[in-house]
């Protein structure tokens, strides 16, 4: 308990607020970001992501117009380009991602409140993907456990020297109630986009899949011992409904290699550039195995 409470007292509040960004987008208070380099700003791509009117306030800047300099959405991040001022308090970047366990804080404007720490714990060594239905895409993230509240997209994770360690993306819901479980964006992603600084595309496949053992009436629909991943969602005119996957149908293996897992899978699709072929093996319900070919898209 003390060692918490000294930990507590020793975490840099005034550098992290220092840095901290709300994100305005048509005037309106929209998320949260971090001023992160003399010019340069990060929040969640979903936030501005097709927006024409952003803004940032700022401890150091004030409120200043800021441009939509280039989007990562895979990863849900966007770099802002902010008018320059010398002599800002920028935070480091993290080298790696922190530990399972490793506490971290999570700074931003939830409900329009300002100015707010949260914390949190980092809940797993590896990150996975998430599937966002409104941006019909998979964001490749990390669990963090800790509260995210709405208005917190695009703030800033910290360890407890005040390293940004990743950005707020979204949160775990069920049937409108949040778990308790955040999604950040790691840290190696938000490095990658600082040093690039452009819109890199991301291959997708067009599908949200459902793990088979996560549903008992989808089960049942396939032979005893099946493995592979339900095509829960196919995106209409996307590469997997143009190349004839359909929805229900069992991908059981890509390019020659067995799946079972989301990740397993997702991490075979983002390995390859959009345009590149993918092929499917797979079987209808009730139905026998078959192969296609899928030629990626982008996100």
């Amino acid at each position: 308990m003390l060692n918490a409470l000294l930990l507590l007292f020793s975490l840099p509040y005034a550098q992290i607020e220092a840095s901290g960004l709300e994100i305005l987008v048509k005037g309106v208070l929209s998320g949260s970001g971090t001023l992160i380099a003399e010019g340069w700003g990060l929040t969640a791509a979903h936030i501005v992501d097709g927006a024409t009117e952003v803004e940032i306030i700022s401890p150091q800047m004030g409120r200043r117009v800021a441009q939509v300099e280039a989007l990562d959405r895979g990863h849900d991040l966007a770099l802002l380009r902010l008018p320059t001022q010398a002599g800002l308090r920028l935070p480091p970047v993290a080298q790696e991602a922190p530990l399972p366990g490793a506490p971290l804080y999570l700074f931003g404007a939830p409900q329009s409140r300002h100015h707010v720490l949260l914390s949190g714990t980092m809940a797993r060594a590896q990150t996975t993907y998430e599937y966002y239905p409104e941006e019909a895409r998979y964001v490749e993230v990390y669990h963090v456990c800790g509260p995210s509240p709405e208005g917190t997209s695009g703030g800033g994770w910290f360890d407890a020297t005040g390293a940004l360690v990743g950005v707020q993306s979204a949160r775990m819901v069920m049937e409108g109630v949040p778990q308790g479980i955040a999604y950040m964006a790691p840290t190696q992603a938000v490095r990658a986009l600082l040093e690039r600084r452009q819109t890199t595309p991301t291959a997708s496949v067009g599908v949200g899949f459902v793990e088979i053992w996560e549903d008992e009436d989808l089960l049942a629909r396939y032979p005893k011992g099946a493995r592979g991943l339900i095509a829960h969602i196919v995106r209409p005119w996307g590469p997997a409904d143009e190349a004839g996957l359909k929805p229900l149908d069992l991908v059981t293996a890509v390019d020659g290699v067995a799946v079972e897992r989301r990740d397993a899978l997702l991490r075979l699709v983002r390995a390859k550039p959009p345009g590149a072929p993918l092929r499917l093996q797979a079987l209808r319900p009730r139905g026998a195995p078959f192969e296609l070919t899928v030629r990626l898209g982008a996100l």
